[in-house]
């Protein structure tokens, strides 16, 4: 029975161990304009801005990258940058409209601590709506008429690697938990059981 307990104790003191090294170790990030939504002429020229917060207490790299409908057609021009703690940044892009029709393109913003340990991602969508080139855009300059959401984004509301580690790891140790305290409970009884019927006789 006292093995059990200790045992227990032992499992309880290091799932706490573990928590907080995760909770401490977990870099996280923040980006403004999480969501662009565009209206353009095919061939404009659109130059936009996103907001890069570094939320954490120790320094960052951060590493802009694109992928989508537009990726070989979006020139990021702040790629690569260091944040300091509570330090922001306006990264700036210039997206080439090539296509015309709906287009759906991300730019992917990497954090990573300078130290090199695992760092987390976030993205921001770009959504254009471009008329051909003698549409129904055609008078409007590049930036005119464009709609922008403001919306944030930031790794501690989303489902990212890191806060995913942290649920993983409490589910895991609730229910390491509550198997150690059904054998324990189950040891009592035995025991008890075994007593009653010793002295039955």
């Amino acid at each position: 029975m006292l093995n059990r307990k200790s045992a227990l104790l032992g499992v309880f003191i290091l799932s706490f161990i573990i928590i907080s090294v995760s909770f401490t170790s977990a870099i996280t990030g923040s980006i403004g304009n999480a969501r662009m939504i565009l209206n353009a002429q095919q061939g404009d020229v659109i130059e936009k801005t996103i907001l890069v917060i570094n939320v954490n207490d120790v320094a960052v790299d951060v590493g802009l990258s694109t992928s989508g409908d537009l990726a070989d057609s979006i020139e990021i021009l702040d790629k690569n940058f260091t944040l300091q703690p509570k330090e922001e940044k306006k990264a700036r892009i210039e997206i080439t409209v090539a296509k015309s029709g709906t287009t759906e393109t991300s730019v992917n913003v990497q954090f990573t601590p300078v130290d090199g340990k695992n760092g987390v991602g976030l993205s921001s969508k770009i959504i254009v709506n471009a008329e051909g080139t003698a549409g129904f855009w055609s008078f409007l300059k590049k930036d005119s008429g464009n709609t922008n959401s403001t919306d944030f984004s930031d790794s501690t509301g989303n489902s990212k690697s890191s806060n995913l580690f942290i649920i993983v790891a409490l589910v895991v140790v609730f229910v390491v938990l509550l198997v150690a305290l059904f054998f324990v409970v189950s040891g009592f009884r035995k025991n008890k059981f075994k007593k009653g019927i010793g002295r039955s006789f």
